[in-house]
């Protein structure tokens, strides 16, 4: 299973001295059997702030010998931090973090010897990840151990998820978005045993989309419930302390497994569904654009040449001529001062086609035009524009043969 974490960002909302979910479950690791959770607390933070996604995201490999390594207890000290306060990671990968046990720091060489070159010096507390183990034992100040290889431990998840600070309230107006291209992330709850959050994002085109996530523990359980507006459902799985039995573990495993695998394919859905609406808005803008253009700039075409020309013709007999329809356009040019006639744009879409077999708008526009005059073969003009690879409104074209066509 891919790693994910979650990232978080946070608008405190707890008063001075009142006890706080992240300062009072610092540090303790939740599983699902599956991936585990681990809070940290905004004071424990050390967040390097950084413009270079490069460095932010900079992990460095080599050789240590590991009995100056000790087994991670959840107190994440981070090589290069980007502001984690919640770090969500697969339950294997978790097994194999740890921290570097000498106090004066620890040397990460190039290759597994004594004499290899020294890549960098790595502090006390720092969390690495052990990637191979090459069986290499020896005695350091009567320690054993062998050498490994080891990368820092850098969580990453590219859908960047709360980061502490990476957060704008500007747009934030009674939790709803007021804006184009944004959106927010927000704490609503910090209290003793319940953190909640909220995030938001409204799109090019206004579709907005609001996730909510909350974290409670009850009898050493955390339950973590997760709804994503336009669903429907939500997601609600119990957690517990990483150290506790396998067996019970393992049944939670099994407890939580369908619920994630049947709300992992719902959110899937969702997100395509979003991402339909929201090209079928920039495929309905890009049209509207093109009917602008001939309204306010084309030039007439006295003389049609190529099937450019005939297509154009086609579309100012598209365009409706019902005054109430075209009453918010003004100052249109002198030749589309005429009532568009359909049967007339068939003729000239057809006559495109003839002069441009491949010609994919025009198999599109004949295609409605013929579906508003109830002829059969509208559904087949539509299917021949989806067809090509360069068609402008696929997701349209897509949409019409889903409702009209069987």
């Amino acid at each position: 299973m891919k790693k994910l974490i979650l990232l978080l960002v946070l608008i405190p909302l707890v008063s001075f001295g009142q006890e706080s979910f992240l300062k009072t479950h610092n540090n303790i690791i939740w599983t699902d059997g599956d991936e585990t959770l681990l809070f940290r607390d905004l004071e424990s933070i050390n967040q390097l702030n950084s413009n270079q996604w490069d460095e932010l995201n900079k992990k460095i490999k080599g050789f240590v010998f590991d009995g100056l390594l000790k087994k991670n207890n959840g107190n994440i000290k981070l090589f290069i931090d980007r502001g984690y306060i919640i770090i969500k990671d697969d339950i294997e990968n978790i097994k194999n973090i740890y921290d570097i046990n000498a106090v004066s720091g620890l040397n990460l060489r190039e290759s597994p010897s004594i004499s290899g070159k020294i890549v960098e010096k790595l502090d006390y507390g720092i969390s690495v990840k052990i990637l191979n183990k090459t069986g290499e034992f020896f005695e350091v100040d009567g320690k054993k151990g062998q050498w490994v290889e080891i990368e820092t431990y850098n969580p990453y998840n590219p859908l960047g998820l709360f980061i502490k600070g990476d957060t704008d309230t500007e747009n934030i107006d009674g939790k709803s978005l007021q804006c184009h291209m944004c959106g927010y992330q927000v704490i609503t709850e910090n209290s003793k045993n319940l953190l909640e959050i909220e995030k938001g994002f409204q799109g090019d085109y206004g579709d907005s989309t609001q996730s909510n996530y909350s974290f409670s523990i009850s009898e050493n359980e955390l339950i973590y419930k997760e709804f994503i507006s336009g669903m429907g459902s939500s997601l609600s799985t119990k957690w517990v302390p990483i150290n506790s039995n396998s067996i019970l573990i393992e049944e939670i495993k099994k407890l939580n497994t369908k619920k994630k695998d049947l709300f992992l394919k719902k959110k899937i859905e969702n997100a395509e569904r979003h991402r339909e609406e929201e090209k079928l808005d920039y495929e309905y803008e890009e049209r509207e654009n093109y009917i602008r253009y001939l309204l306010y700039d084309a030039p007439p075409i006295e003389n049609p040449k190529d099937a450019s020309d005939f297509f154009q013709l086609g579309m100012i007999n598209v365009i409706p001529g019902n005054e109430k329809i075209r009453g918010g356009f003004y100052n249109f040019s002198d030749h589309m001062k005429f009532k568009p006639d359909p049967l007339k744009a068939i003729k000239y879409f057809n006559r495109a086609i003839e002069l441009n077999p491949i010609f994919s708008n025009a198999f599109y526009e004949r295609g409605l035009i013929k579906k508003s005059l109830n002829i059969e073969s509208a559904c087949d003009d539509i299917i021949k524009a989806a067809s090509f690879e360069d068609f402008l409104y696929a997701f349209s074209a897509k949409r019409f043969v889903k409702e009209n066509c069987n």
